[in-house]
């Protein structure tokens, strides 16, 4: 399994959003995160961003900082 995450999905408010997705690919999480943002309420058209996490050393990652 890989690790994604996506920070620029829709969200509630304008400050924005990130999801995390447990998946076999890159594919697999797309359609998984649609259709949880469906779930959630939020609008899955949006083009969004997946990015892939290593898992061969540990590290911290920043997902949201707050800067805008």
């Amino acid at each position: 399994m890989n690790v994604y995450v996506c920070t620029d999905h829709e969200s509630f408010n304008p400050v924005g959003a990130c999801s995390v997705v447990i998946a076999a690919s890159e594919s697999e999480a797309r359609g998984l995160l649609e259709v949880a943002l469906c779930e959630h309420g939020l609008y899955a058209g949006k083009p969004f961003t997946l990015r892939q996490l290593s898992l061969e050393e540990p590290k911290a990652f920043i997902l949201v900082d707050g800067d805008y």
